[in-house]
């Protein structure tokens, strides 16, 4: 349901903002959602991203999705078009294997999700850990990579990651550990508003950020 994943993306920038006074870039937000398969949250996305209410899209925040399955991107595309068939312009999809180097993007992104990854289950902790790297390899110096999972296995895996990392530029960074969400009873990130649910698909979420070696 779009309002549950809305409240995944609340609960994230609320300790973002509260625990490192993070704030979204001004003008115009770039998203990269890494295994979108069909997208179901890239209206969400854009939304949040830009600034507005659920249900509203932004012209402010772009959305690119990546995903090897063809006909899953065929979805994606279709779900991201007017009422008179036309795409959306801030909607992006491509059909690529989501490895290092073997997608050619041409701009960083501020935030980068990977949704549901699946890691040991639909693929190998290494295959997932590729993923990761190129998201974070892919994020501007102030972006925030955000992984959401069903269970504590792909939760646990994802935590992980930090300590495999070797690139001598910089480093991820846990900056929001939710390691099992069912609701909230306050919160204050200013952008929007949070949607009262009792079941999330995103129950565990882990958001890194860059930190510098130089």
């Amino acid at each position: 349901m779009p309002e549950a994943f809305w409240n995944v993306l609340v609960d994230v920038f609320e300790k973002l903002n509260s625990g490192e006074g993070y704030q979204l870039p001004e003008g115009p937000v770039n998203i990269l959602n890494l295994g979108c398969g069909a997208c179901f949250e890239g209206r969400v996305l854009n939304s949040f991203f830009g600034g507005e209410h659920l249900g509203q899209l932004s012209a402010h925040c772009f959305v690119t999705g990546i995903d090897p399955d063809e006909e899953a991107i065929l979805q994606a595309r279709l779900k991201h078009q007017d009422d008179k068939g036309a795409d959306l312009p801030n909607f992006r999809f491509i059909t690529d294997a989501v490895k290092k180097d073997s997608a050619k993007l041409p701009t960083l992104f501020d935030v980068v999700i990977m949704r549901h990854h699946n890691g040991g289950m639909t693929g190998s902790e290494a295959d997932w850990f590729d993923i990761f790297k190129f998201g974070m390899e892919h994020l501007t110096d102030n972006g925030v990579l955000i992984v959401t999972s069903y269970n504590e296995v792909e939760y646990s895996i994802s935590k992980r990651w930090p300590y495999l990392w070797r690139d001598k530029k910089f480093t991820p960074r846990i900056v929001a550990d939710i390691p099992h969400r069912r609701h909230v009873e306050h919160i204050s990130w200013p952008l929007v508003g949070y949607h009262p649910e009792t079941w999330y698909e995103d129950g565990y979420c882990v958001a890194f950020r860059k930190t510098s070696n130089k």
